[in-house]
């Protein structure tokens, strides 16, 4: 039976008021957690949602979060393409 990996790229950041981060669309969903402040996060499709801490998000195509008054901190995971299996 052959299994399928797929690499997930994940990272944390601190941004600083109205500062943006663009998070490129990836293989699946990407998921957005802030863990301090708040962002507001525009979909591929232009939809804003705003998150403040503790609040998540998944959703399909490139995401841009800018930060509000206060800035935030936020954690993103978003995966990657196939990738071989290690022989072993």
């Amino acid at each position: 039976r052959e299994h399928l990996y797929q690499a997930i790229n994940e990272g944390a950041d601190s941004l600083l008021v109205g500062e943006a981060l663009v998070l490129p669309a990836g293989a699946g969903p990407t998921v957005v957690l802030v863990t301090a402040g708040a962002v507001d996060v525009t979909t591929a499709a232009g939809e804003v949602l705003p998150l403040t801490a503790g609040d998540a998000l998944s959703a399909e195509g490139s995401l841009t979060a800018t930060a509000g008054e206060a800035g935030a901190d936020l954690v993103a995971a978003v995966i990657g393409p196939a990738v071989p299996a290690i022989a072993g």
